[in-house]
């Protein structure tokens, strides 16, 4: 798989949470974005993903938890709370 075979997300339940979740996800810088993409829309593992972008698992692990504080910040800015169960 090529970074650019990732498949969008699948289209959202017409709910709040999950629009702004899929609208902040598209707001990430492409690196951040790349990562959560193939992680939780496309189900690959830390390994996974660090070989399709020809990284480190070390670096999608930083990539990971500094795209998941972004969209934090940007969850909150639009008054949603970020919870595990999104």
């Amino acid at each position: 798989m090529q970074p650019e075979d990732i498949k969008e997300p699948p289209a959202p339940p017409e709910d709040v949470q999950t629009v702004a979740l899929s609208d902040a996800i598209w707001r990430l810088p492409r690196k951040h974005r790349e990562i959560i993409l193939l992680y939780f829309y496309q189900e690959l593992t830390m390994s996974e993903v660090a070989q399709t972008l020809h990284i480190s698992v070390a670096t999608v692990s930083r990539r990971m938890k500094t795209a998941c504080n972004a969209l934090g910040i940007i969850l909150r800015e639009e008054g949603i709370v970020w919870t595990k169960s999104m």
